[in-house]
């Protein structure tokens, strides 16, 4: 969550689902008015996967905050992994469990979707229309064979070693996870690149009011 406005956020649901009326624009696994969670695997992917949200209005070396949320898993979740084999973290993934590029049509059919997964935003704001309509794609398939999913695990686009997951709505509506910690982190554009950034402080709230659904800063 980008802390543009430097009003405090104070409610758990901030960082949960979007009404699906609110979800106007195509994201990497979403069409319009449809709602998904994104989350990453790490602080540090998660401040590159927000960078497109912020990176054009920021001078260099000048400050932004991020307030992030950590959740705890609470049931075992069954992703659709999309593989990309060429990322080391999610290789490590990959290999735990079981998954093996078969044939050669399949390395060059995983190599063609991830490229484009790995296709940056900031320059091709369509690219979001291609790999939402994958997405769909694969959950029809799930939804018509009965078979069971609780969201997608894909790779950054923004930061290469790190991976995102888009959580289905029934993970929230059905607390599979929750809300376990707020950090608040200021940051640094160096340059002009959107690779360079650092972080520079982080903030923790007074408490979290996990009776009302509240933070305290």
């Amino acid at each position: 969550m980008i802390n543009e406005s430097k009003k405090e956020y104070s409610e758990f649901k901030d960082f949960l689902l979007k009404d699906s009326d609110k979800v106007i624009d195509f994201g990497r696994l979403n069409k319009p008015f449809q709602s998904v969670l994104y989350v990453s695997e790490s602080i540090k992917t998660t401040i590159s996967e927000l960078m497109p949200n912020w990176f054009t209005e920021v001078g260099a070396r000048e400050l932004i905050n991020v307030t992030t949320g950590e959740f705890k898993i609470n049931e075992i979740l069954k992703v659709i992994v999309i593989p990309d084999f060429k990322n080391r973290k999610m290789n490590k993934l990959i290999n735990k469990a079981k998954i093996k590029e078969e044939t050669d049509d399949d390395k060059y059919f995983l190599s063609f979707i991830n490229m484009i997964f790995r296709d940056n935003s900031l320059y091709n704001s369509k690219t979001y229309i291609v790999t939402a309509a994958f997405a769909n794609t694969l959950r029809t398939y799930c939804y018509n064979k009965s078979i069971r999913f609780d969201g997608i695990l894909y790779t950054s686009a923004q930061d290469r070693k790190g991976y995102n997951v888009a959580l289905e709505p029934h993970v929230i509506d059905n607390h599979m996870i929750r809300l376990k910690k707020i950090t608040k982190e200021i940051i640094r554009k160096i340059d002009s690149s959107p690779k360079y950034i650092t972080q520079c402080k982080t903030i923790k709230p007074k408490s979290l009011d996990f009776l009302n659904n509240k933070i305290i800063w």
